[in-house]
């Protein structure tokens, strides 16, 4: 899935942002801000797949003292390359080659599906086991809906900040339409740091709509053009969770599903919360690390 066009890889606050065209500045971006707060999804997947690679492995540990058990440990952790975790012919759930997991392929396969989807574009087709059965959950869940004004992974924009929201749209509930904010994931649970990442996407005013060349009062970055379009306001705040086949801590099997999480609203107001705080760590982090930097050039003189 391409990146936005509007996304730069360097913002100055450690990690991706995004040009804003209207202001002409960078701006922080809302995975980059949460960067700042932490990913127990990500931690537990690290320790999943060593712990699998140990016990799969276990003679060979055992021949091995502690030290170099530990080592041997440690470059399974590390081996796996991002090069790596696009090649379709890895088992994701096969610890010897690297399980990926929810982490990259199995998020980025269905948001671009979901894309297109409700684009009513040509969807990519499924190479793997999981993603036939997301693909079917998701569309079975779809045709359920009744939907309009959709905008999907537009660039928007809140006052510092920018990010690709996934979904914006008007869904008939009980007979009336409500706006929704809908972000799309493939975690087995929802996350503080996803409501704090959906409240930021609620809370942006702004998307940049590309229109063609001389549009007026459009914008040009990098033979794109953009005007600026007013968001509505949402109503409804929901993470779509998109899960293949899977099986508990229990050892009990779970059907491959599709959810709409409803969020209430205290917790994203807790969320934007935490968003708004990661935002200023990271511009503190940036803050310092300039004056570090600038301490060193001065040394080096």
């Amino acid at each position: 899935m391409p990146s936005p066009h509007l996304r730069i890889r360097a913002s100055g606050y450690g990690g991706s942002g995004y040009f804003n065209p209207f202001t002409e500045e960078k701006v922080i971006g809302v995975t980059t801000a949460l960067d700042a707060i932490s990913k127990p999804g990500v931690v537990q997947w690290a320790v999943d797949q060593t712990a699998a690679y140990a016990i799969a492995n276990i003679d060979a540990l055992l021949e091995r003292d502690e030290e170099r058990g530990y080592a041997f440990l440690r470059w399974y952790h590390n081996r796996m390359t991002p090069k790596k975790f696009d090649d379709p012919e890895i088992d994701i759930y096969d610890y010897h080659s690297g399980v990926l997991s929810d982490l990259a392929d199995l998020g980025t396969w269905v948001h671009e599906y979901v894309e297109m989807v409700v684009k009513g574009l040509i969807p990519p087709d499924p190479y793997r086991e999981e993603h036939e059965e997301m693909a079917d959950v998701f569309d079975e869940w779809w045709e359920k809906q009744e939907v309009k004004n959709m905008h999907s992974e537009v660039t928007v924009f809140g006052p510092d900040y920018g990010g690709t929201g996934d979904i914006r749209c008007q869904l008939k509930v009980d007979g009336e339409w409500e706006w929704f904010a809908i972000d799309v994931k493939t975690s087995r649970a929802v996350y503080d740091s996803h409501v704090a990442q959906l409240s930021a996407y609620g809370a942006a005013d702004t998307y940049a709509k590309e229109v063609p060349k001389n549009t007026e009062g459009a914008v040009e970055y990098k033979k794109k053009w953009f005007v600026p379009e007013p968001l509505p306001p949402v109503q409804n705040y929901a993470v779509l969770q998109i899960r293949p086949s899977d099986w508990d801590n229990y050892g009990n099997y779970i059907e491959p599903h599709c959810t709409l999480h409803k969020i209430k609203q205290e917790k994203i107001a807790a969320g934007w919360e935490m968003f708004r705080g990661s935002v200023q760590v990271k511009k503190g982090q940036a803050a310092y690390n300039k004056i570090v930097r600038k301490e060193k050039r001065e040394a080096q003189k």
